[in-house]
């Protein structure tokens, strides 16, 4: 008993956390905007890191726990890409702030790749762990899914010829900035893949909106729901700031700063608050469960 209510006040400071850090990157986003002084965009960055170190945490931690009742691969895969989302964003913490560079591709891009390869890793076990099958109407429901996340994925990543024509000009006119060696030379080497990582986003944000529509709709109302709903509304926020991102980028420079950033801040939290669901029930007796 003494257990069952540690583990119900531990779920309760998670949420409680989360809630204060989304709260307080909503409120920095609505009093400052995109124009914002460099300590906000660094207190910015800081809850988002804050938000997928916990969510790393927590996922391992389900890995490492025996009694955990999903399958312990999924909280493994989930663990190791939300923790290589929180190095990516140190990564290019360092290189849009410390440096004050916007470059096409930095070596956080190697971490948010390694990311979405866990991400869809852990949410196929997900999906095998629970031995879907989908009736006409479930079926229905994530073709729709799959097509507004493509329509909305090519949209919002090939602007017009006339916007392309634009960008161009303006990186010609940029002026030259300085930076350490070893900086330009790691951009120098990853421009040739610019395009197919742009491309990998783009389809990784597909595969993980239908794969996230997918659990959700299998696990609804099941004593797991309660895990991936948390999991599959991260993954929808994740996506969604994913497509602003996409859709600035390839029409403008980026600049850190704008309110849809925060839901990246939310997907962190809301995986944390999956795991840390997840932990809780774990924690009840079995025949509590039954």
């Amino acid at each position: 008993m003494n257990k069952n209510i540690l583990s119900n006040l531990s779920l309760r400071i998670v949420i409680s956390s989360g809630i204060a850090i989304v709260g307080l990157r909503f409120l920095l986003a609505f009093l400052f905007g995109e124009s914002a002084p460099n300590w906000y965009v660094i207190t910015s960055y800081i809850c988002e890191l804050l938000a997928f170190l916990g969510a790393g945490y927590f996922c391992l931690r389900n890995f490492f726990y025996p009694k955990i009742i999903s399958d312990r691969m999924i909280w493994l895969c989930l663990g190791i890409g939300t923790l290589s989302f929180f190095l990516g964003d140190l990564i290019f913490l360092y290189w849009e702030v410390i440096l004050e560079r916007s470059p096409n591709i930095t070596l956080a891009d190697l971490f948010f790749v390694n990311f979405y390869m866990f991400l869809i890793g852990g949410m196929i076990l997900a999906v095998m762990f629970r031995k879907v099958r989908l009736i006409t109407w479930q079926w229905g429901t994530i073709i729709l899914v799959a097509a507004i996340a493509i329509g909305l994925g090519w949209w919002t990543s090939f602007p017009s010829k006339t916007v392309e024509a634009e960008i161009s000009t303006a990186i010609v006119e940029q002026v030259v900035e300085t930076a350490p060696r070893w900086v330009i030379a790691t951009e120098k080497l990853l421009a040739p893949i610019v395009g197919p990582i742009n491309l990998f986003y783009v389809a990784g944000d597909v595969v993980i909106l239908v794969l996230a529509a997918t659990i959700v709709i299998t696990f609804w109302g099941g004593k797991f729901s309660q895990t991936w709903m948390a999991i599959g509304c991260a993954i929808l926020a994740h996506s969604l700031a994913d497509f602003r991102y996409a859709y600035i980028v390839t029409r403008d420079s980026y600049a850190s700063g704008g309110i849809i950033e925060c839901f990246w801040t939310v997907s962190g939290v809301l995986f944390a608050i999956g795991a840390a669901i997840e932990y809780n029930l774990s924690n009840r007796s079995r025949k509590r469960l039954r």
